[in-house]
């Protein structure tokens, strides 16, 4: 059997040492592993769509901790009737670019047969990791012929947050 002697004793316990106090940093919060993940969120968290009509919102995918993978889409909630388009007739899918931001259009048509009132719309992402996210938007179905109107710029104005100022024009 070997025995090492003196100098090369005192080395081999050297390195035995400082791999023991390595492995311990490694196994402590110094080091962490972390992992990618994703968010998802929409422009607005309601939407009012008469019967017969269709409304466009945006939702958007934001990479977390550089995840950087394509995420299916899907909804549920609302009634028969109700169908949603993600970027117009394309693929219900996003790709995520890892650190950054992408958005796609979500087109809502309302049948005129559906009726009025208010509904869940629930948007949920799912990686093919099986991470999973969802988005809730408040779907509210209105009578056809109802015109919906947006402001002009003339109209609305916010000088700073949490401060809104109407001033028409006449």
């Amino acid at each position: 059997m070997f025995k090492p002697q003196g100098r090369l004793a005192l080395s081999i316990l050297s390195v035995v040492l400082i791999a023991s106090l390595v492995a311990v940093s490694f196994n402590g919060a110094a080091v962490q592993a972390t992992t990618g993940d994703f968010s998802i969120g929409l422009s607005n968290t309601s939407i009012a769509v008469p019967q017969g009509s269709s409304r466009t919102v945006n939702l958007y995918l934001s990479s977390v901790n550089n995840f950087d993978q394509a995420v299916s889409l899907a909804y549920s909630g609302p009634p028969p009737g109700v169908t949603a388009y993600f970027n117009g007739n394309g693929p219900s899918q996003m790709v995520a670019s890892a650190g950054g931001t992408t958005s796609t259009a979500l087109t809502i048509y309302v049948d005129p047969t559906v009726a009025t009132g208010s509904y869940p719309f629930i948007i949920t992402a799912t990686s093919p990791s099986g991470l999973s996210h969802t988005a809730a938007l408040e779907l509210t179905v209105i009578p056809s012929g109802t015109v919906l109107t947006t402001p002009s710029a003339d109209f609305l104005t916010q000088p700073s947050p949490g401060v809104l100022t109407l001033s028409p024009s006449l």
